[in-house]
């Protein structure tokens, strides 16, 4: 054995010494068969806060330890291993020191500790720990179930415990939601839905337990990726409309967002902007076409024709200009229709004249009135108003 071996082991022996002497005075051993004391920390690393009463339904392995104990920093990797291995599996490895976080979250990111670490921890105490590093395995329900050195049979004591009190992976209510979706995804799947296949696919994997819709979800990114790069062949404004749907049909995907970013950039492209501006004219025609049509339905000749006739003229190359245009040669070519508008325009026109005639006449503005009057009954002898105009000149001295 080397100087240095030596020197470690000693090291080890003195701290280990020193935690047995500090913890003379603290609560019992926690041992198999007893109820598991709740767990307290100030800090976390690699989580969120736990507690033993939130993860009843699975089984806890918890490590005390410390980054001054070679022995601890040596049971590290181990630690690891067994938590990548049965992360997925109900099993939930968590690492107490009663250093803080401040101290240790270098040596935390050097040893690439990836399980829960508590930090400003005494639960050491309440377990009765006196030698270091010592792990305790609570099985569901709260009971310990082996106590030890983590290096010297913790692997098989989880295996064991895993068979004889195994954890719940999947809450009854989330098992039957989570079968709802995987049907309700290979549904939309079939019908080619793929942006809702991809939402309830994603709300599988996200239900906590053993449920796994990734296939799924890799055979739709996979479809939306092969279309994607068949459009980006394409010519620019095919491509451009082929992103758009790729965007909209495979939402939720990470092929979908790129679509997105795709239509983006083309609809810089002069000719996809032109090509955006004769869609967006055509769209607004076709609305003016309905309004104008709904006027006429109504009887309203004179203003559809007029909606008509400002249809044609703002959008004259749109299939609804052309059939705007159309509709105000049909109309025209409507001689009683016409005769009667121009009637109406004529009427329109002398009302006119006749309520001004009337304010100048209340105003004792006789000369004013009398010219308004005559106008009215030369430019519109047959209008509805001229037979009272008639009657208001002719009391005019």
């Amino acid at each position: 054995m080397t100087v240095r071996r030596i020197f470690s082991t000693l090291a080890a022996l003195a701290a280990l010494a020193l935690l047995a002497g500090s913890n003379s005075a603290s609560a019992k051993e926690i041992g198999p068969g007893d109820e598991a004391p709740e767990i307290m920390a100030a800090g976390w690393i690699n989580s969120d806060p736990l507690k033993l009463e939130a993860l009843r339904d699975k089984i806890v392995v918890v490590e005390f330890w410390a980054t001054w104990c070679p022995p601890c920093r040596v049971s590290i990797p181990h630690l690891v291993k067994l938590h990548d291995a049965y992360k997925d599996k109900g099993v939930v490895v968590i690492g107490l020191t009663d250093e803080g976080a401040a101290d240790i979250a270098s040596f935390v990111t050097k040893m690439k500790m990836t399980y829960a670490v508590g930090t400003d921890s005494g639960s050491g105490r309440t377990y009765g720990v006196r030698g270091i590093p010592t792990a305790v395995i609570v099985a569901p329900g709260g009971k310990v179930v082996w106590r030890g050195h983590p290096m010297n049979g913790l692997d098989e004591a989880v295996a064991d415990a895993v068979k004889e009190t195994p954890p719940v992976l999947v809450q009854p209510e989330d098992e039957a939601r989570g079968k709802a979706l995987l049907l309700e995804a290979e549904a939309a799947y079939a019908k080619k839905d793929y942006a809702a296949a991809a939402s309830a696919s994603k709300q599988v994997t996200e239900i906590k337990g053993t449920f796994d819709a990734k296939a799924k979800l890799d055979e739709i990114e996979k479809l939306a990726a092969e279309e994607l790069k068949a459009a980006i062949g394409k010519d620019t404004l095919t491509a451009y409309r082929e992103a758009q749907r790729i965007a909209k049909a495979y939402q939720g995907t990470p092929t979908a967002a790129t679509a997105g970013t795709v239509a983006d950039k083309l609809a810089q492209d002069p000719a996809i902007v032109a090509a955006q501006q004769a869609k967006d004219d055509e769209a607004k025609a076709a609305g003016l076409l309905e309004e104008a049509a709904a006027v006429l339905k109504q009887g309203n000749s004179a203003e559809a024709l007029a909606a008509y006739e400002k249809l044609a003229a703002d959008f004259p190359a749109t299939k609804a200009g052309a059939e705007a245009a159309k509709k105000v040669g049909e109309l025209k070519g409507n001689k009683d229709l016409m005769t009667k508008l121009e009637q109406e325009k004529n009427d329109k026109a002398a009302r006119s004249l006749l309520s001004m005639a009337k304010s100048y006449y209340t105003n004792k503005r006789y000369p004013q009135a009398q010219a308004t009057l005559k106008k009215l009954l030369e430019s519109y002898p047959t209008a509805d108003s001229a037979a009272e105009a008639r009657q208001l000149l002719a009391s005019i001295k």
